[in-house]
Parts: structure tokens; C-alpha cells; sequence
């Protein structure tokens, strides 16, 4: 997918700053509609004209700087959980309390999944089952370095023995990722008030008898 991306921006060249600024400005617009149409329709249901006409641009713009639906779905599923990734990296860089390491990195999860501004994330639990093999392989890889990255700060956490971390994980993104489906931004609560409440359930839920919850 970005070796063709790459391919067609190589042969356009622009010239003028602004004409490369415009053609950024252009792949933002198209990956950002096509989120919310695979999120309202889902992937099968979502066509290329249809992200064409929800932008009034013609269906060949799009293949301009997309080969494919396919690709197009990989790139913003791609944007997304590096989206979520970079910005828990930084969170749990600010401590080394691995609860609180862990609360920053749900606030982080949460406010990067949430925020209304910026390139919103797509909550896919499954790849679509018309994807190629290649394509699937992609999104497999993207989701197993992200669960990898929870799994190095769950691991520091001081457990309760019958708590087993792989379920531990799963449950963390689950509780996170679920958000998606029911907050409301006009609610009572902020995405990284609903990321600390979900800590404090999930600690309360985990940790062992002697440790302090309300910490």
C-alpha cells in the first residue's frame, strides 16, 4: 500500500510547497470520511463512490492516493492504533509507578480514541472477512504490537495471584476500546475521567487484598 502511495506521489512531484501541503491536506480529508463511513456502514458496506460523494470529489481522485478500499481501510485502522500507541508510549514515560503508569496510559488510550479533534480512531474488534490475506496479516500485526505494549505494563503490576495478565489485558482494552460505543462528549464525565474510573474498577477487581485501591 505505500509503496503504490509513494509510486504516485513520486511521479506528481509538486513543486510548489502548498500543492504538497494541499495533497496531504486531501489524504487527511478522504481517511477521515472514510472512518466515519466504515463506522456507520461498516467495511462491505462502505463503497469507494461513497467516500467520493461524501467529499464531492470524483471516485478516480481517490484511487489518486489510494489503490484500493482495502488499502485505503488498512491506512486509517493503521493511523488509528498508532495513534493510540504513540500516545501511551509518552504517557507511561512520566512515571514509574506501574499503577499510575498504567492509569496514564488508559487516559492516553481514551483521549486519543475519544478526541474530537485530530484523526479519529476506528474501533474494528475483527477484520473484515473479505480482506485479503495480506491485508488481515497487516492488521494482525498492528493489534499484537499494541496488546504487546499493554502486556510490558501489565507485567509490572503487583496482581493478586488468581489474576491471570493475558486475561488481565483483554480486559483493559475491551473496557477502553467498548467506550467508543456509548460515551457521549456532551456527558458528565471526560475520556480521561472515564479512563481513571476504569482503573480504579479494574484495580479494586485485581489487585491483591493488601493493596491500597484508593491509591
Amino acid at each position: 500500500m505505500t509503496q503504490g502511495k509513494s509510486v504516485k506521489r513520486a511521479n506528481k512531484t509538486p513543486e510548489p510547497h502548498h500543492d504538497m501541503a494541499n495533497f496531504d491536506n486531501r489524504e487527511h480529508q478522504i481517511l477521515s470520511v472514510a472512518r466515519d463511513l466504515f463506522t456507520m456502514k461498516g467495511y462491505d458496506g462502505t463503497s469507494i463512490r461513497d467516500i467520493a460523494d461524501a467529499i464531492s470529489i470524483k471516485t478516480a481522485s481517490i484511487y489518486y492516493y489510494f489503490p484500493s478500499k482495502e488499502d485505503l481501510f488498512v491506512e486509517v485502522m493503521r493511523r488509528g492504533i498508532a495513534k493510540i500507541s504513540d500516545a501511551v508510549r509518552a504517557a507511561v514515560s512520566q512515571s514509574s509507578d506501574p499503577w499510575e503508569r498504567l492509569e496514564l496510559a488508559a487516559v492516553a488510550h481514551c483521549e486519543a480514541m475519544l478526541a474530537a479533534e485530530g484523526f479519529r480512531v476506528l474501533i474494528s474488534p475483527k477484520p473484515p472477512a473479505t480482506l485479503s490475506d495480506d491485508s488481515i496479516r497487516k492488521l494482525v500485526a498492528q493489534r499484537k504490537a499494541h496488546e504487546q505494549l499493554i502486556t510490558e505494563i501489565i507485567n509490572r503490576l503487583d496482581l493478586a495471584p488468581h489474576i491471570d495478565k493475558t486475561i488481565f489485558m483483554f480486559t483493559y482494552l475491551a473496557a477502553l476500546n467498548g467506550t467508543a460505543i456509548w460515551y457521549n462528549p456532551a456527558g458528565k464525565l471526560s475520556p480521561s475521567e472515564v479512563a481513571r474510573k476504569t482503573i480504579a474498577i479494574l484495580k479494586g477487581a485485581a489487585a491483591p487484598a493488601s493493596a491500597d485501591v484508593g491509591a
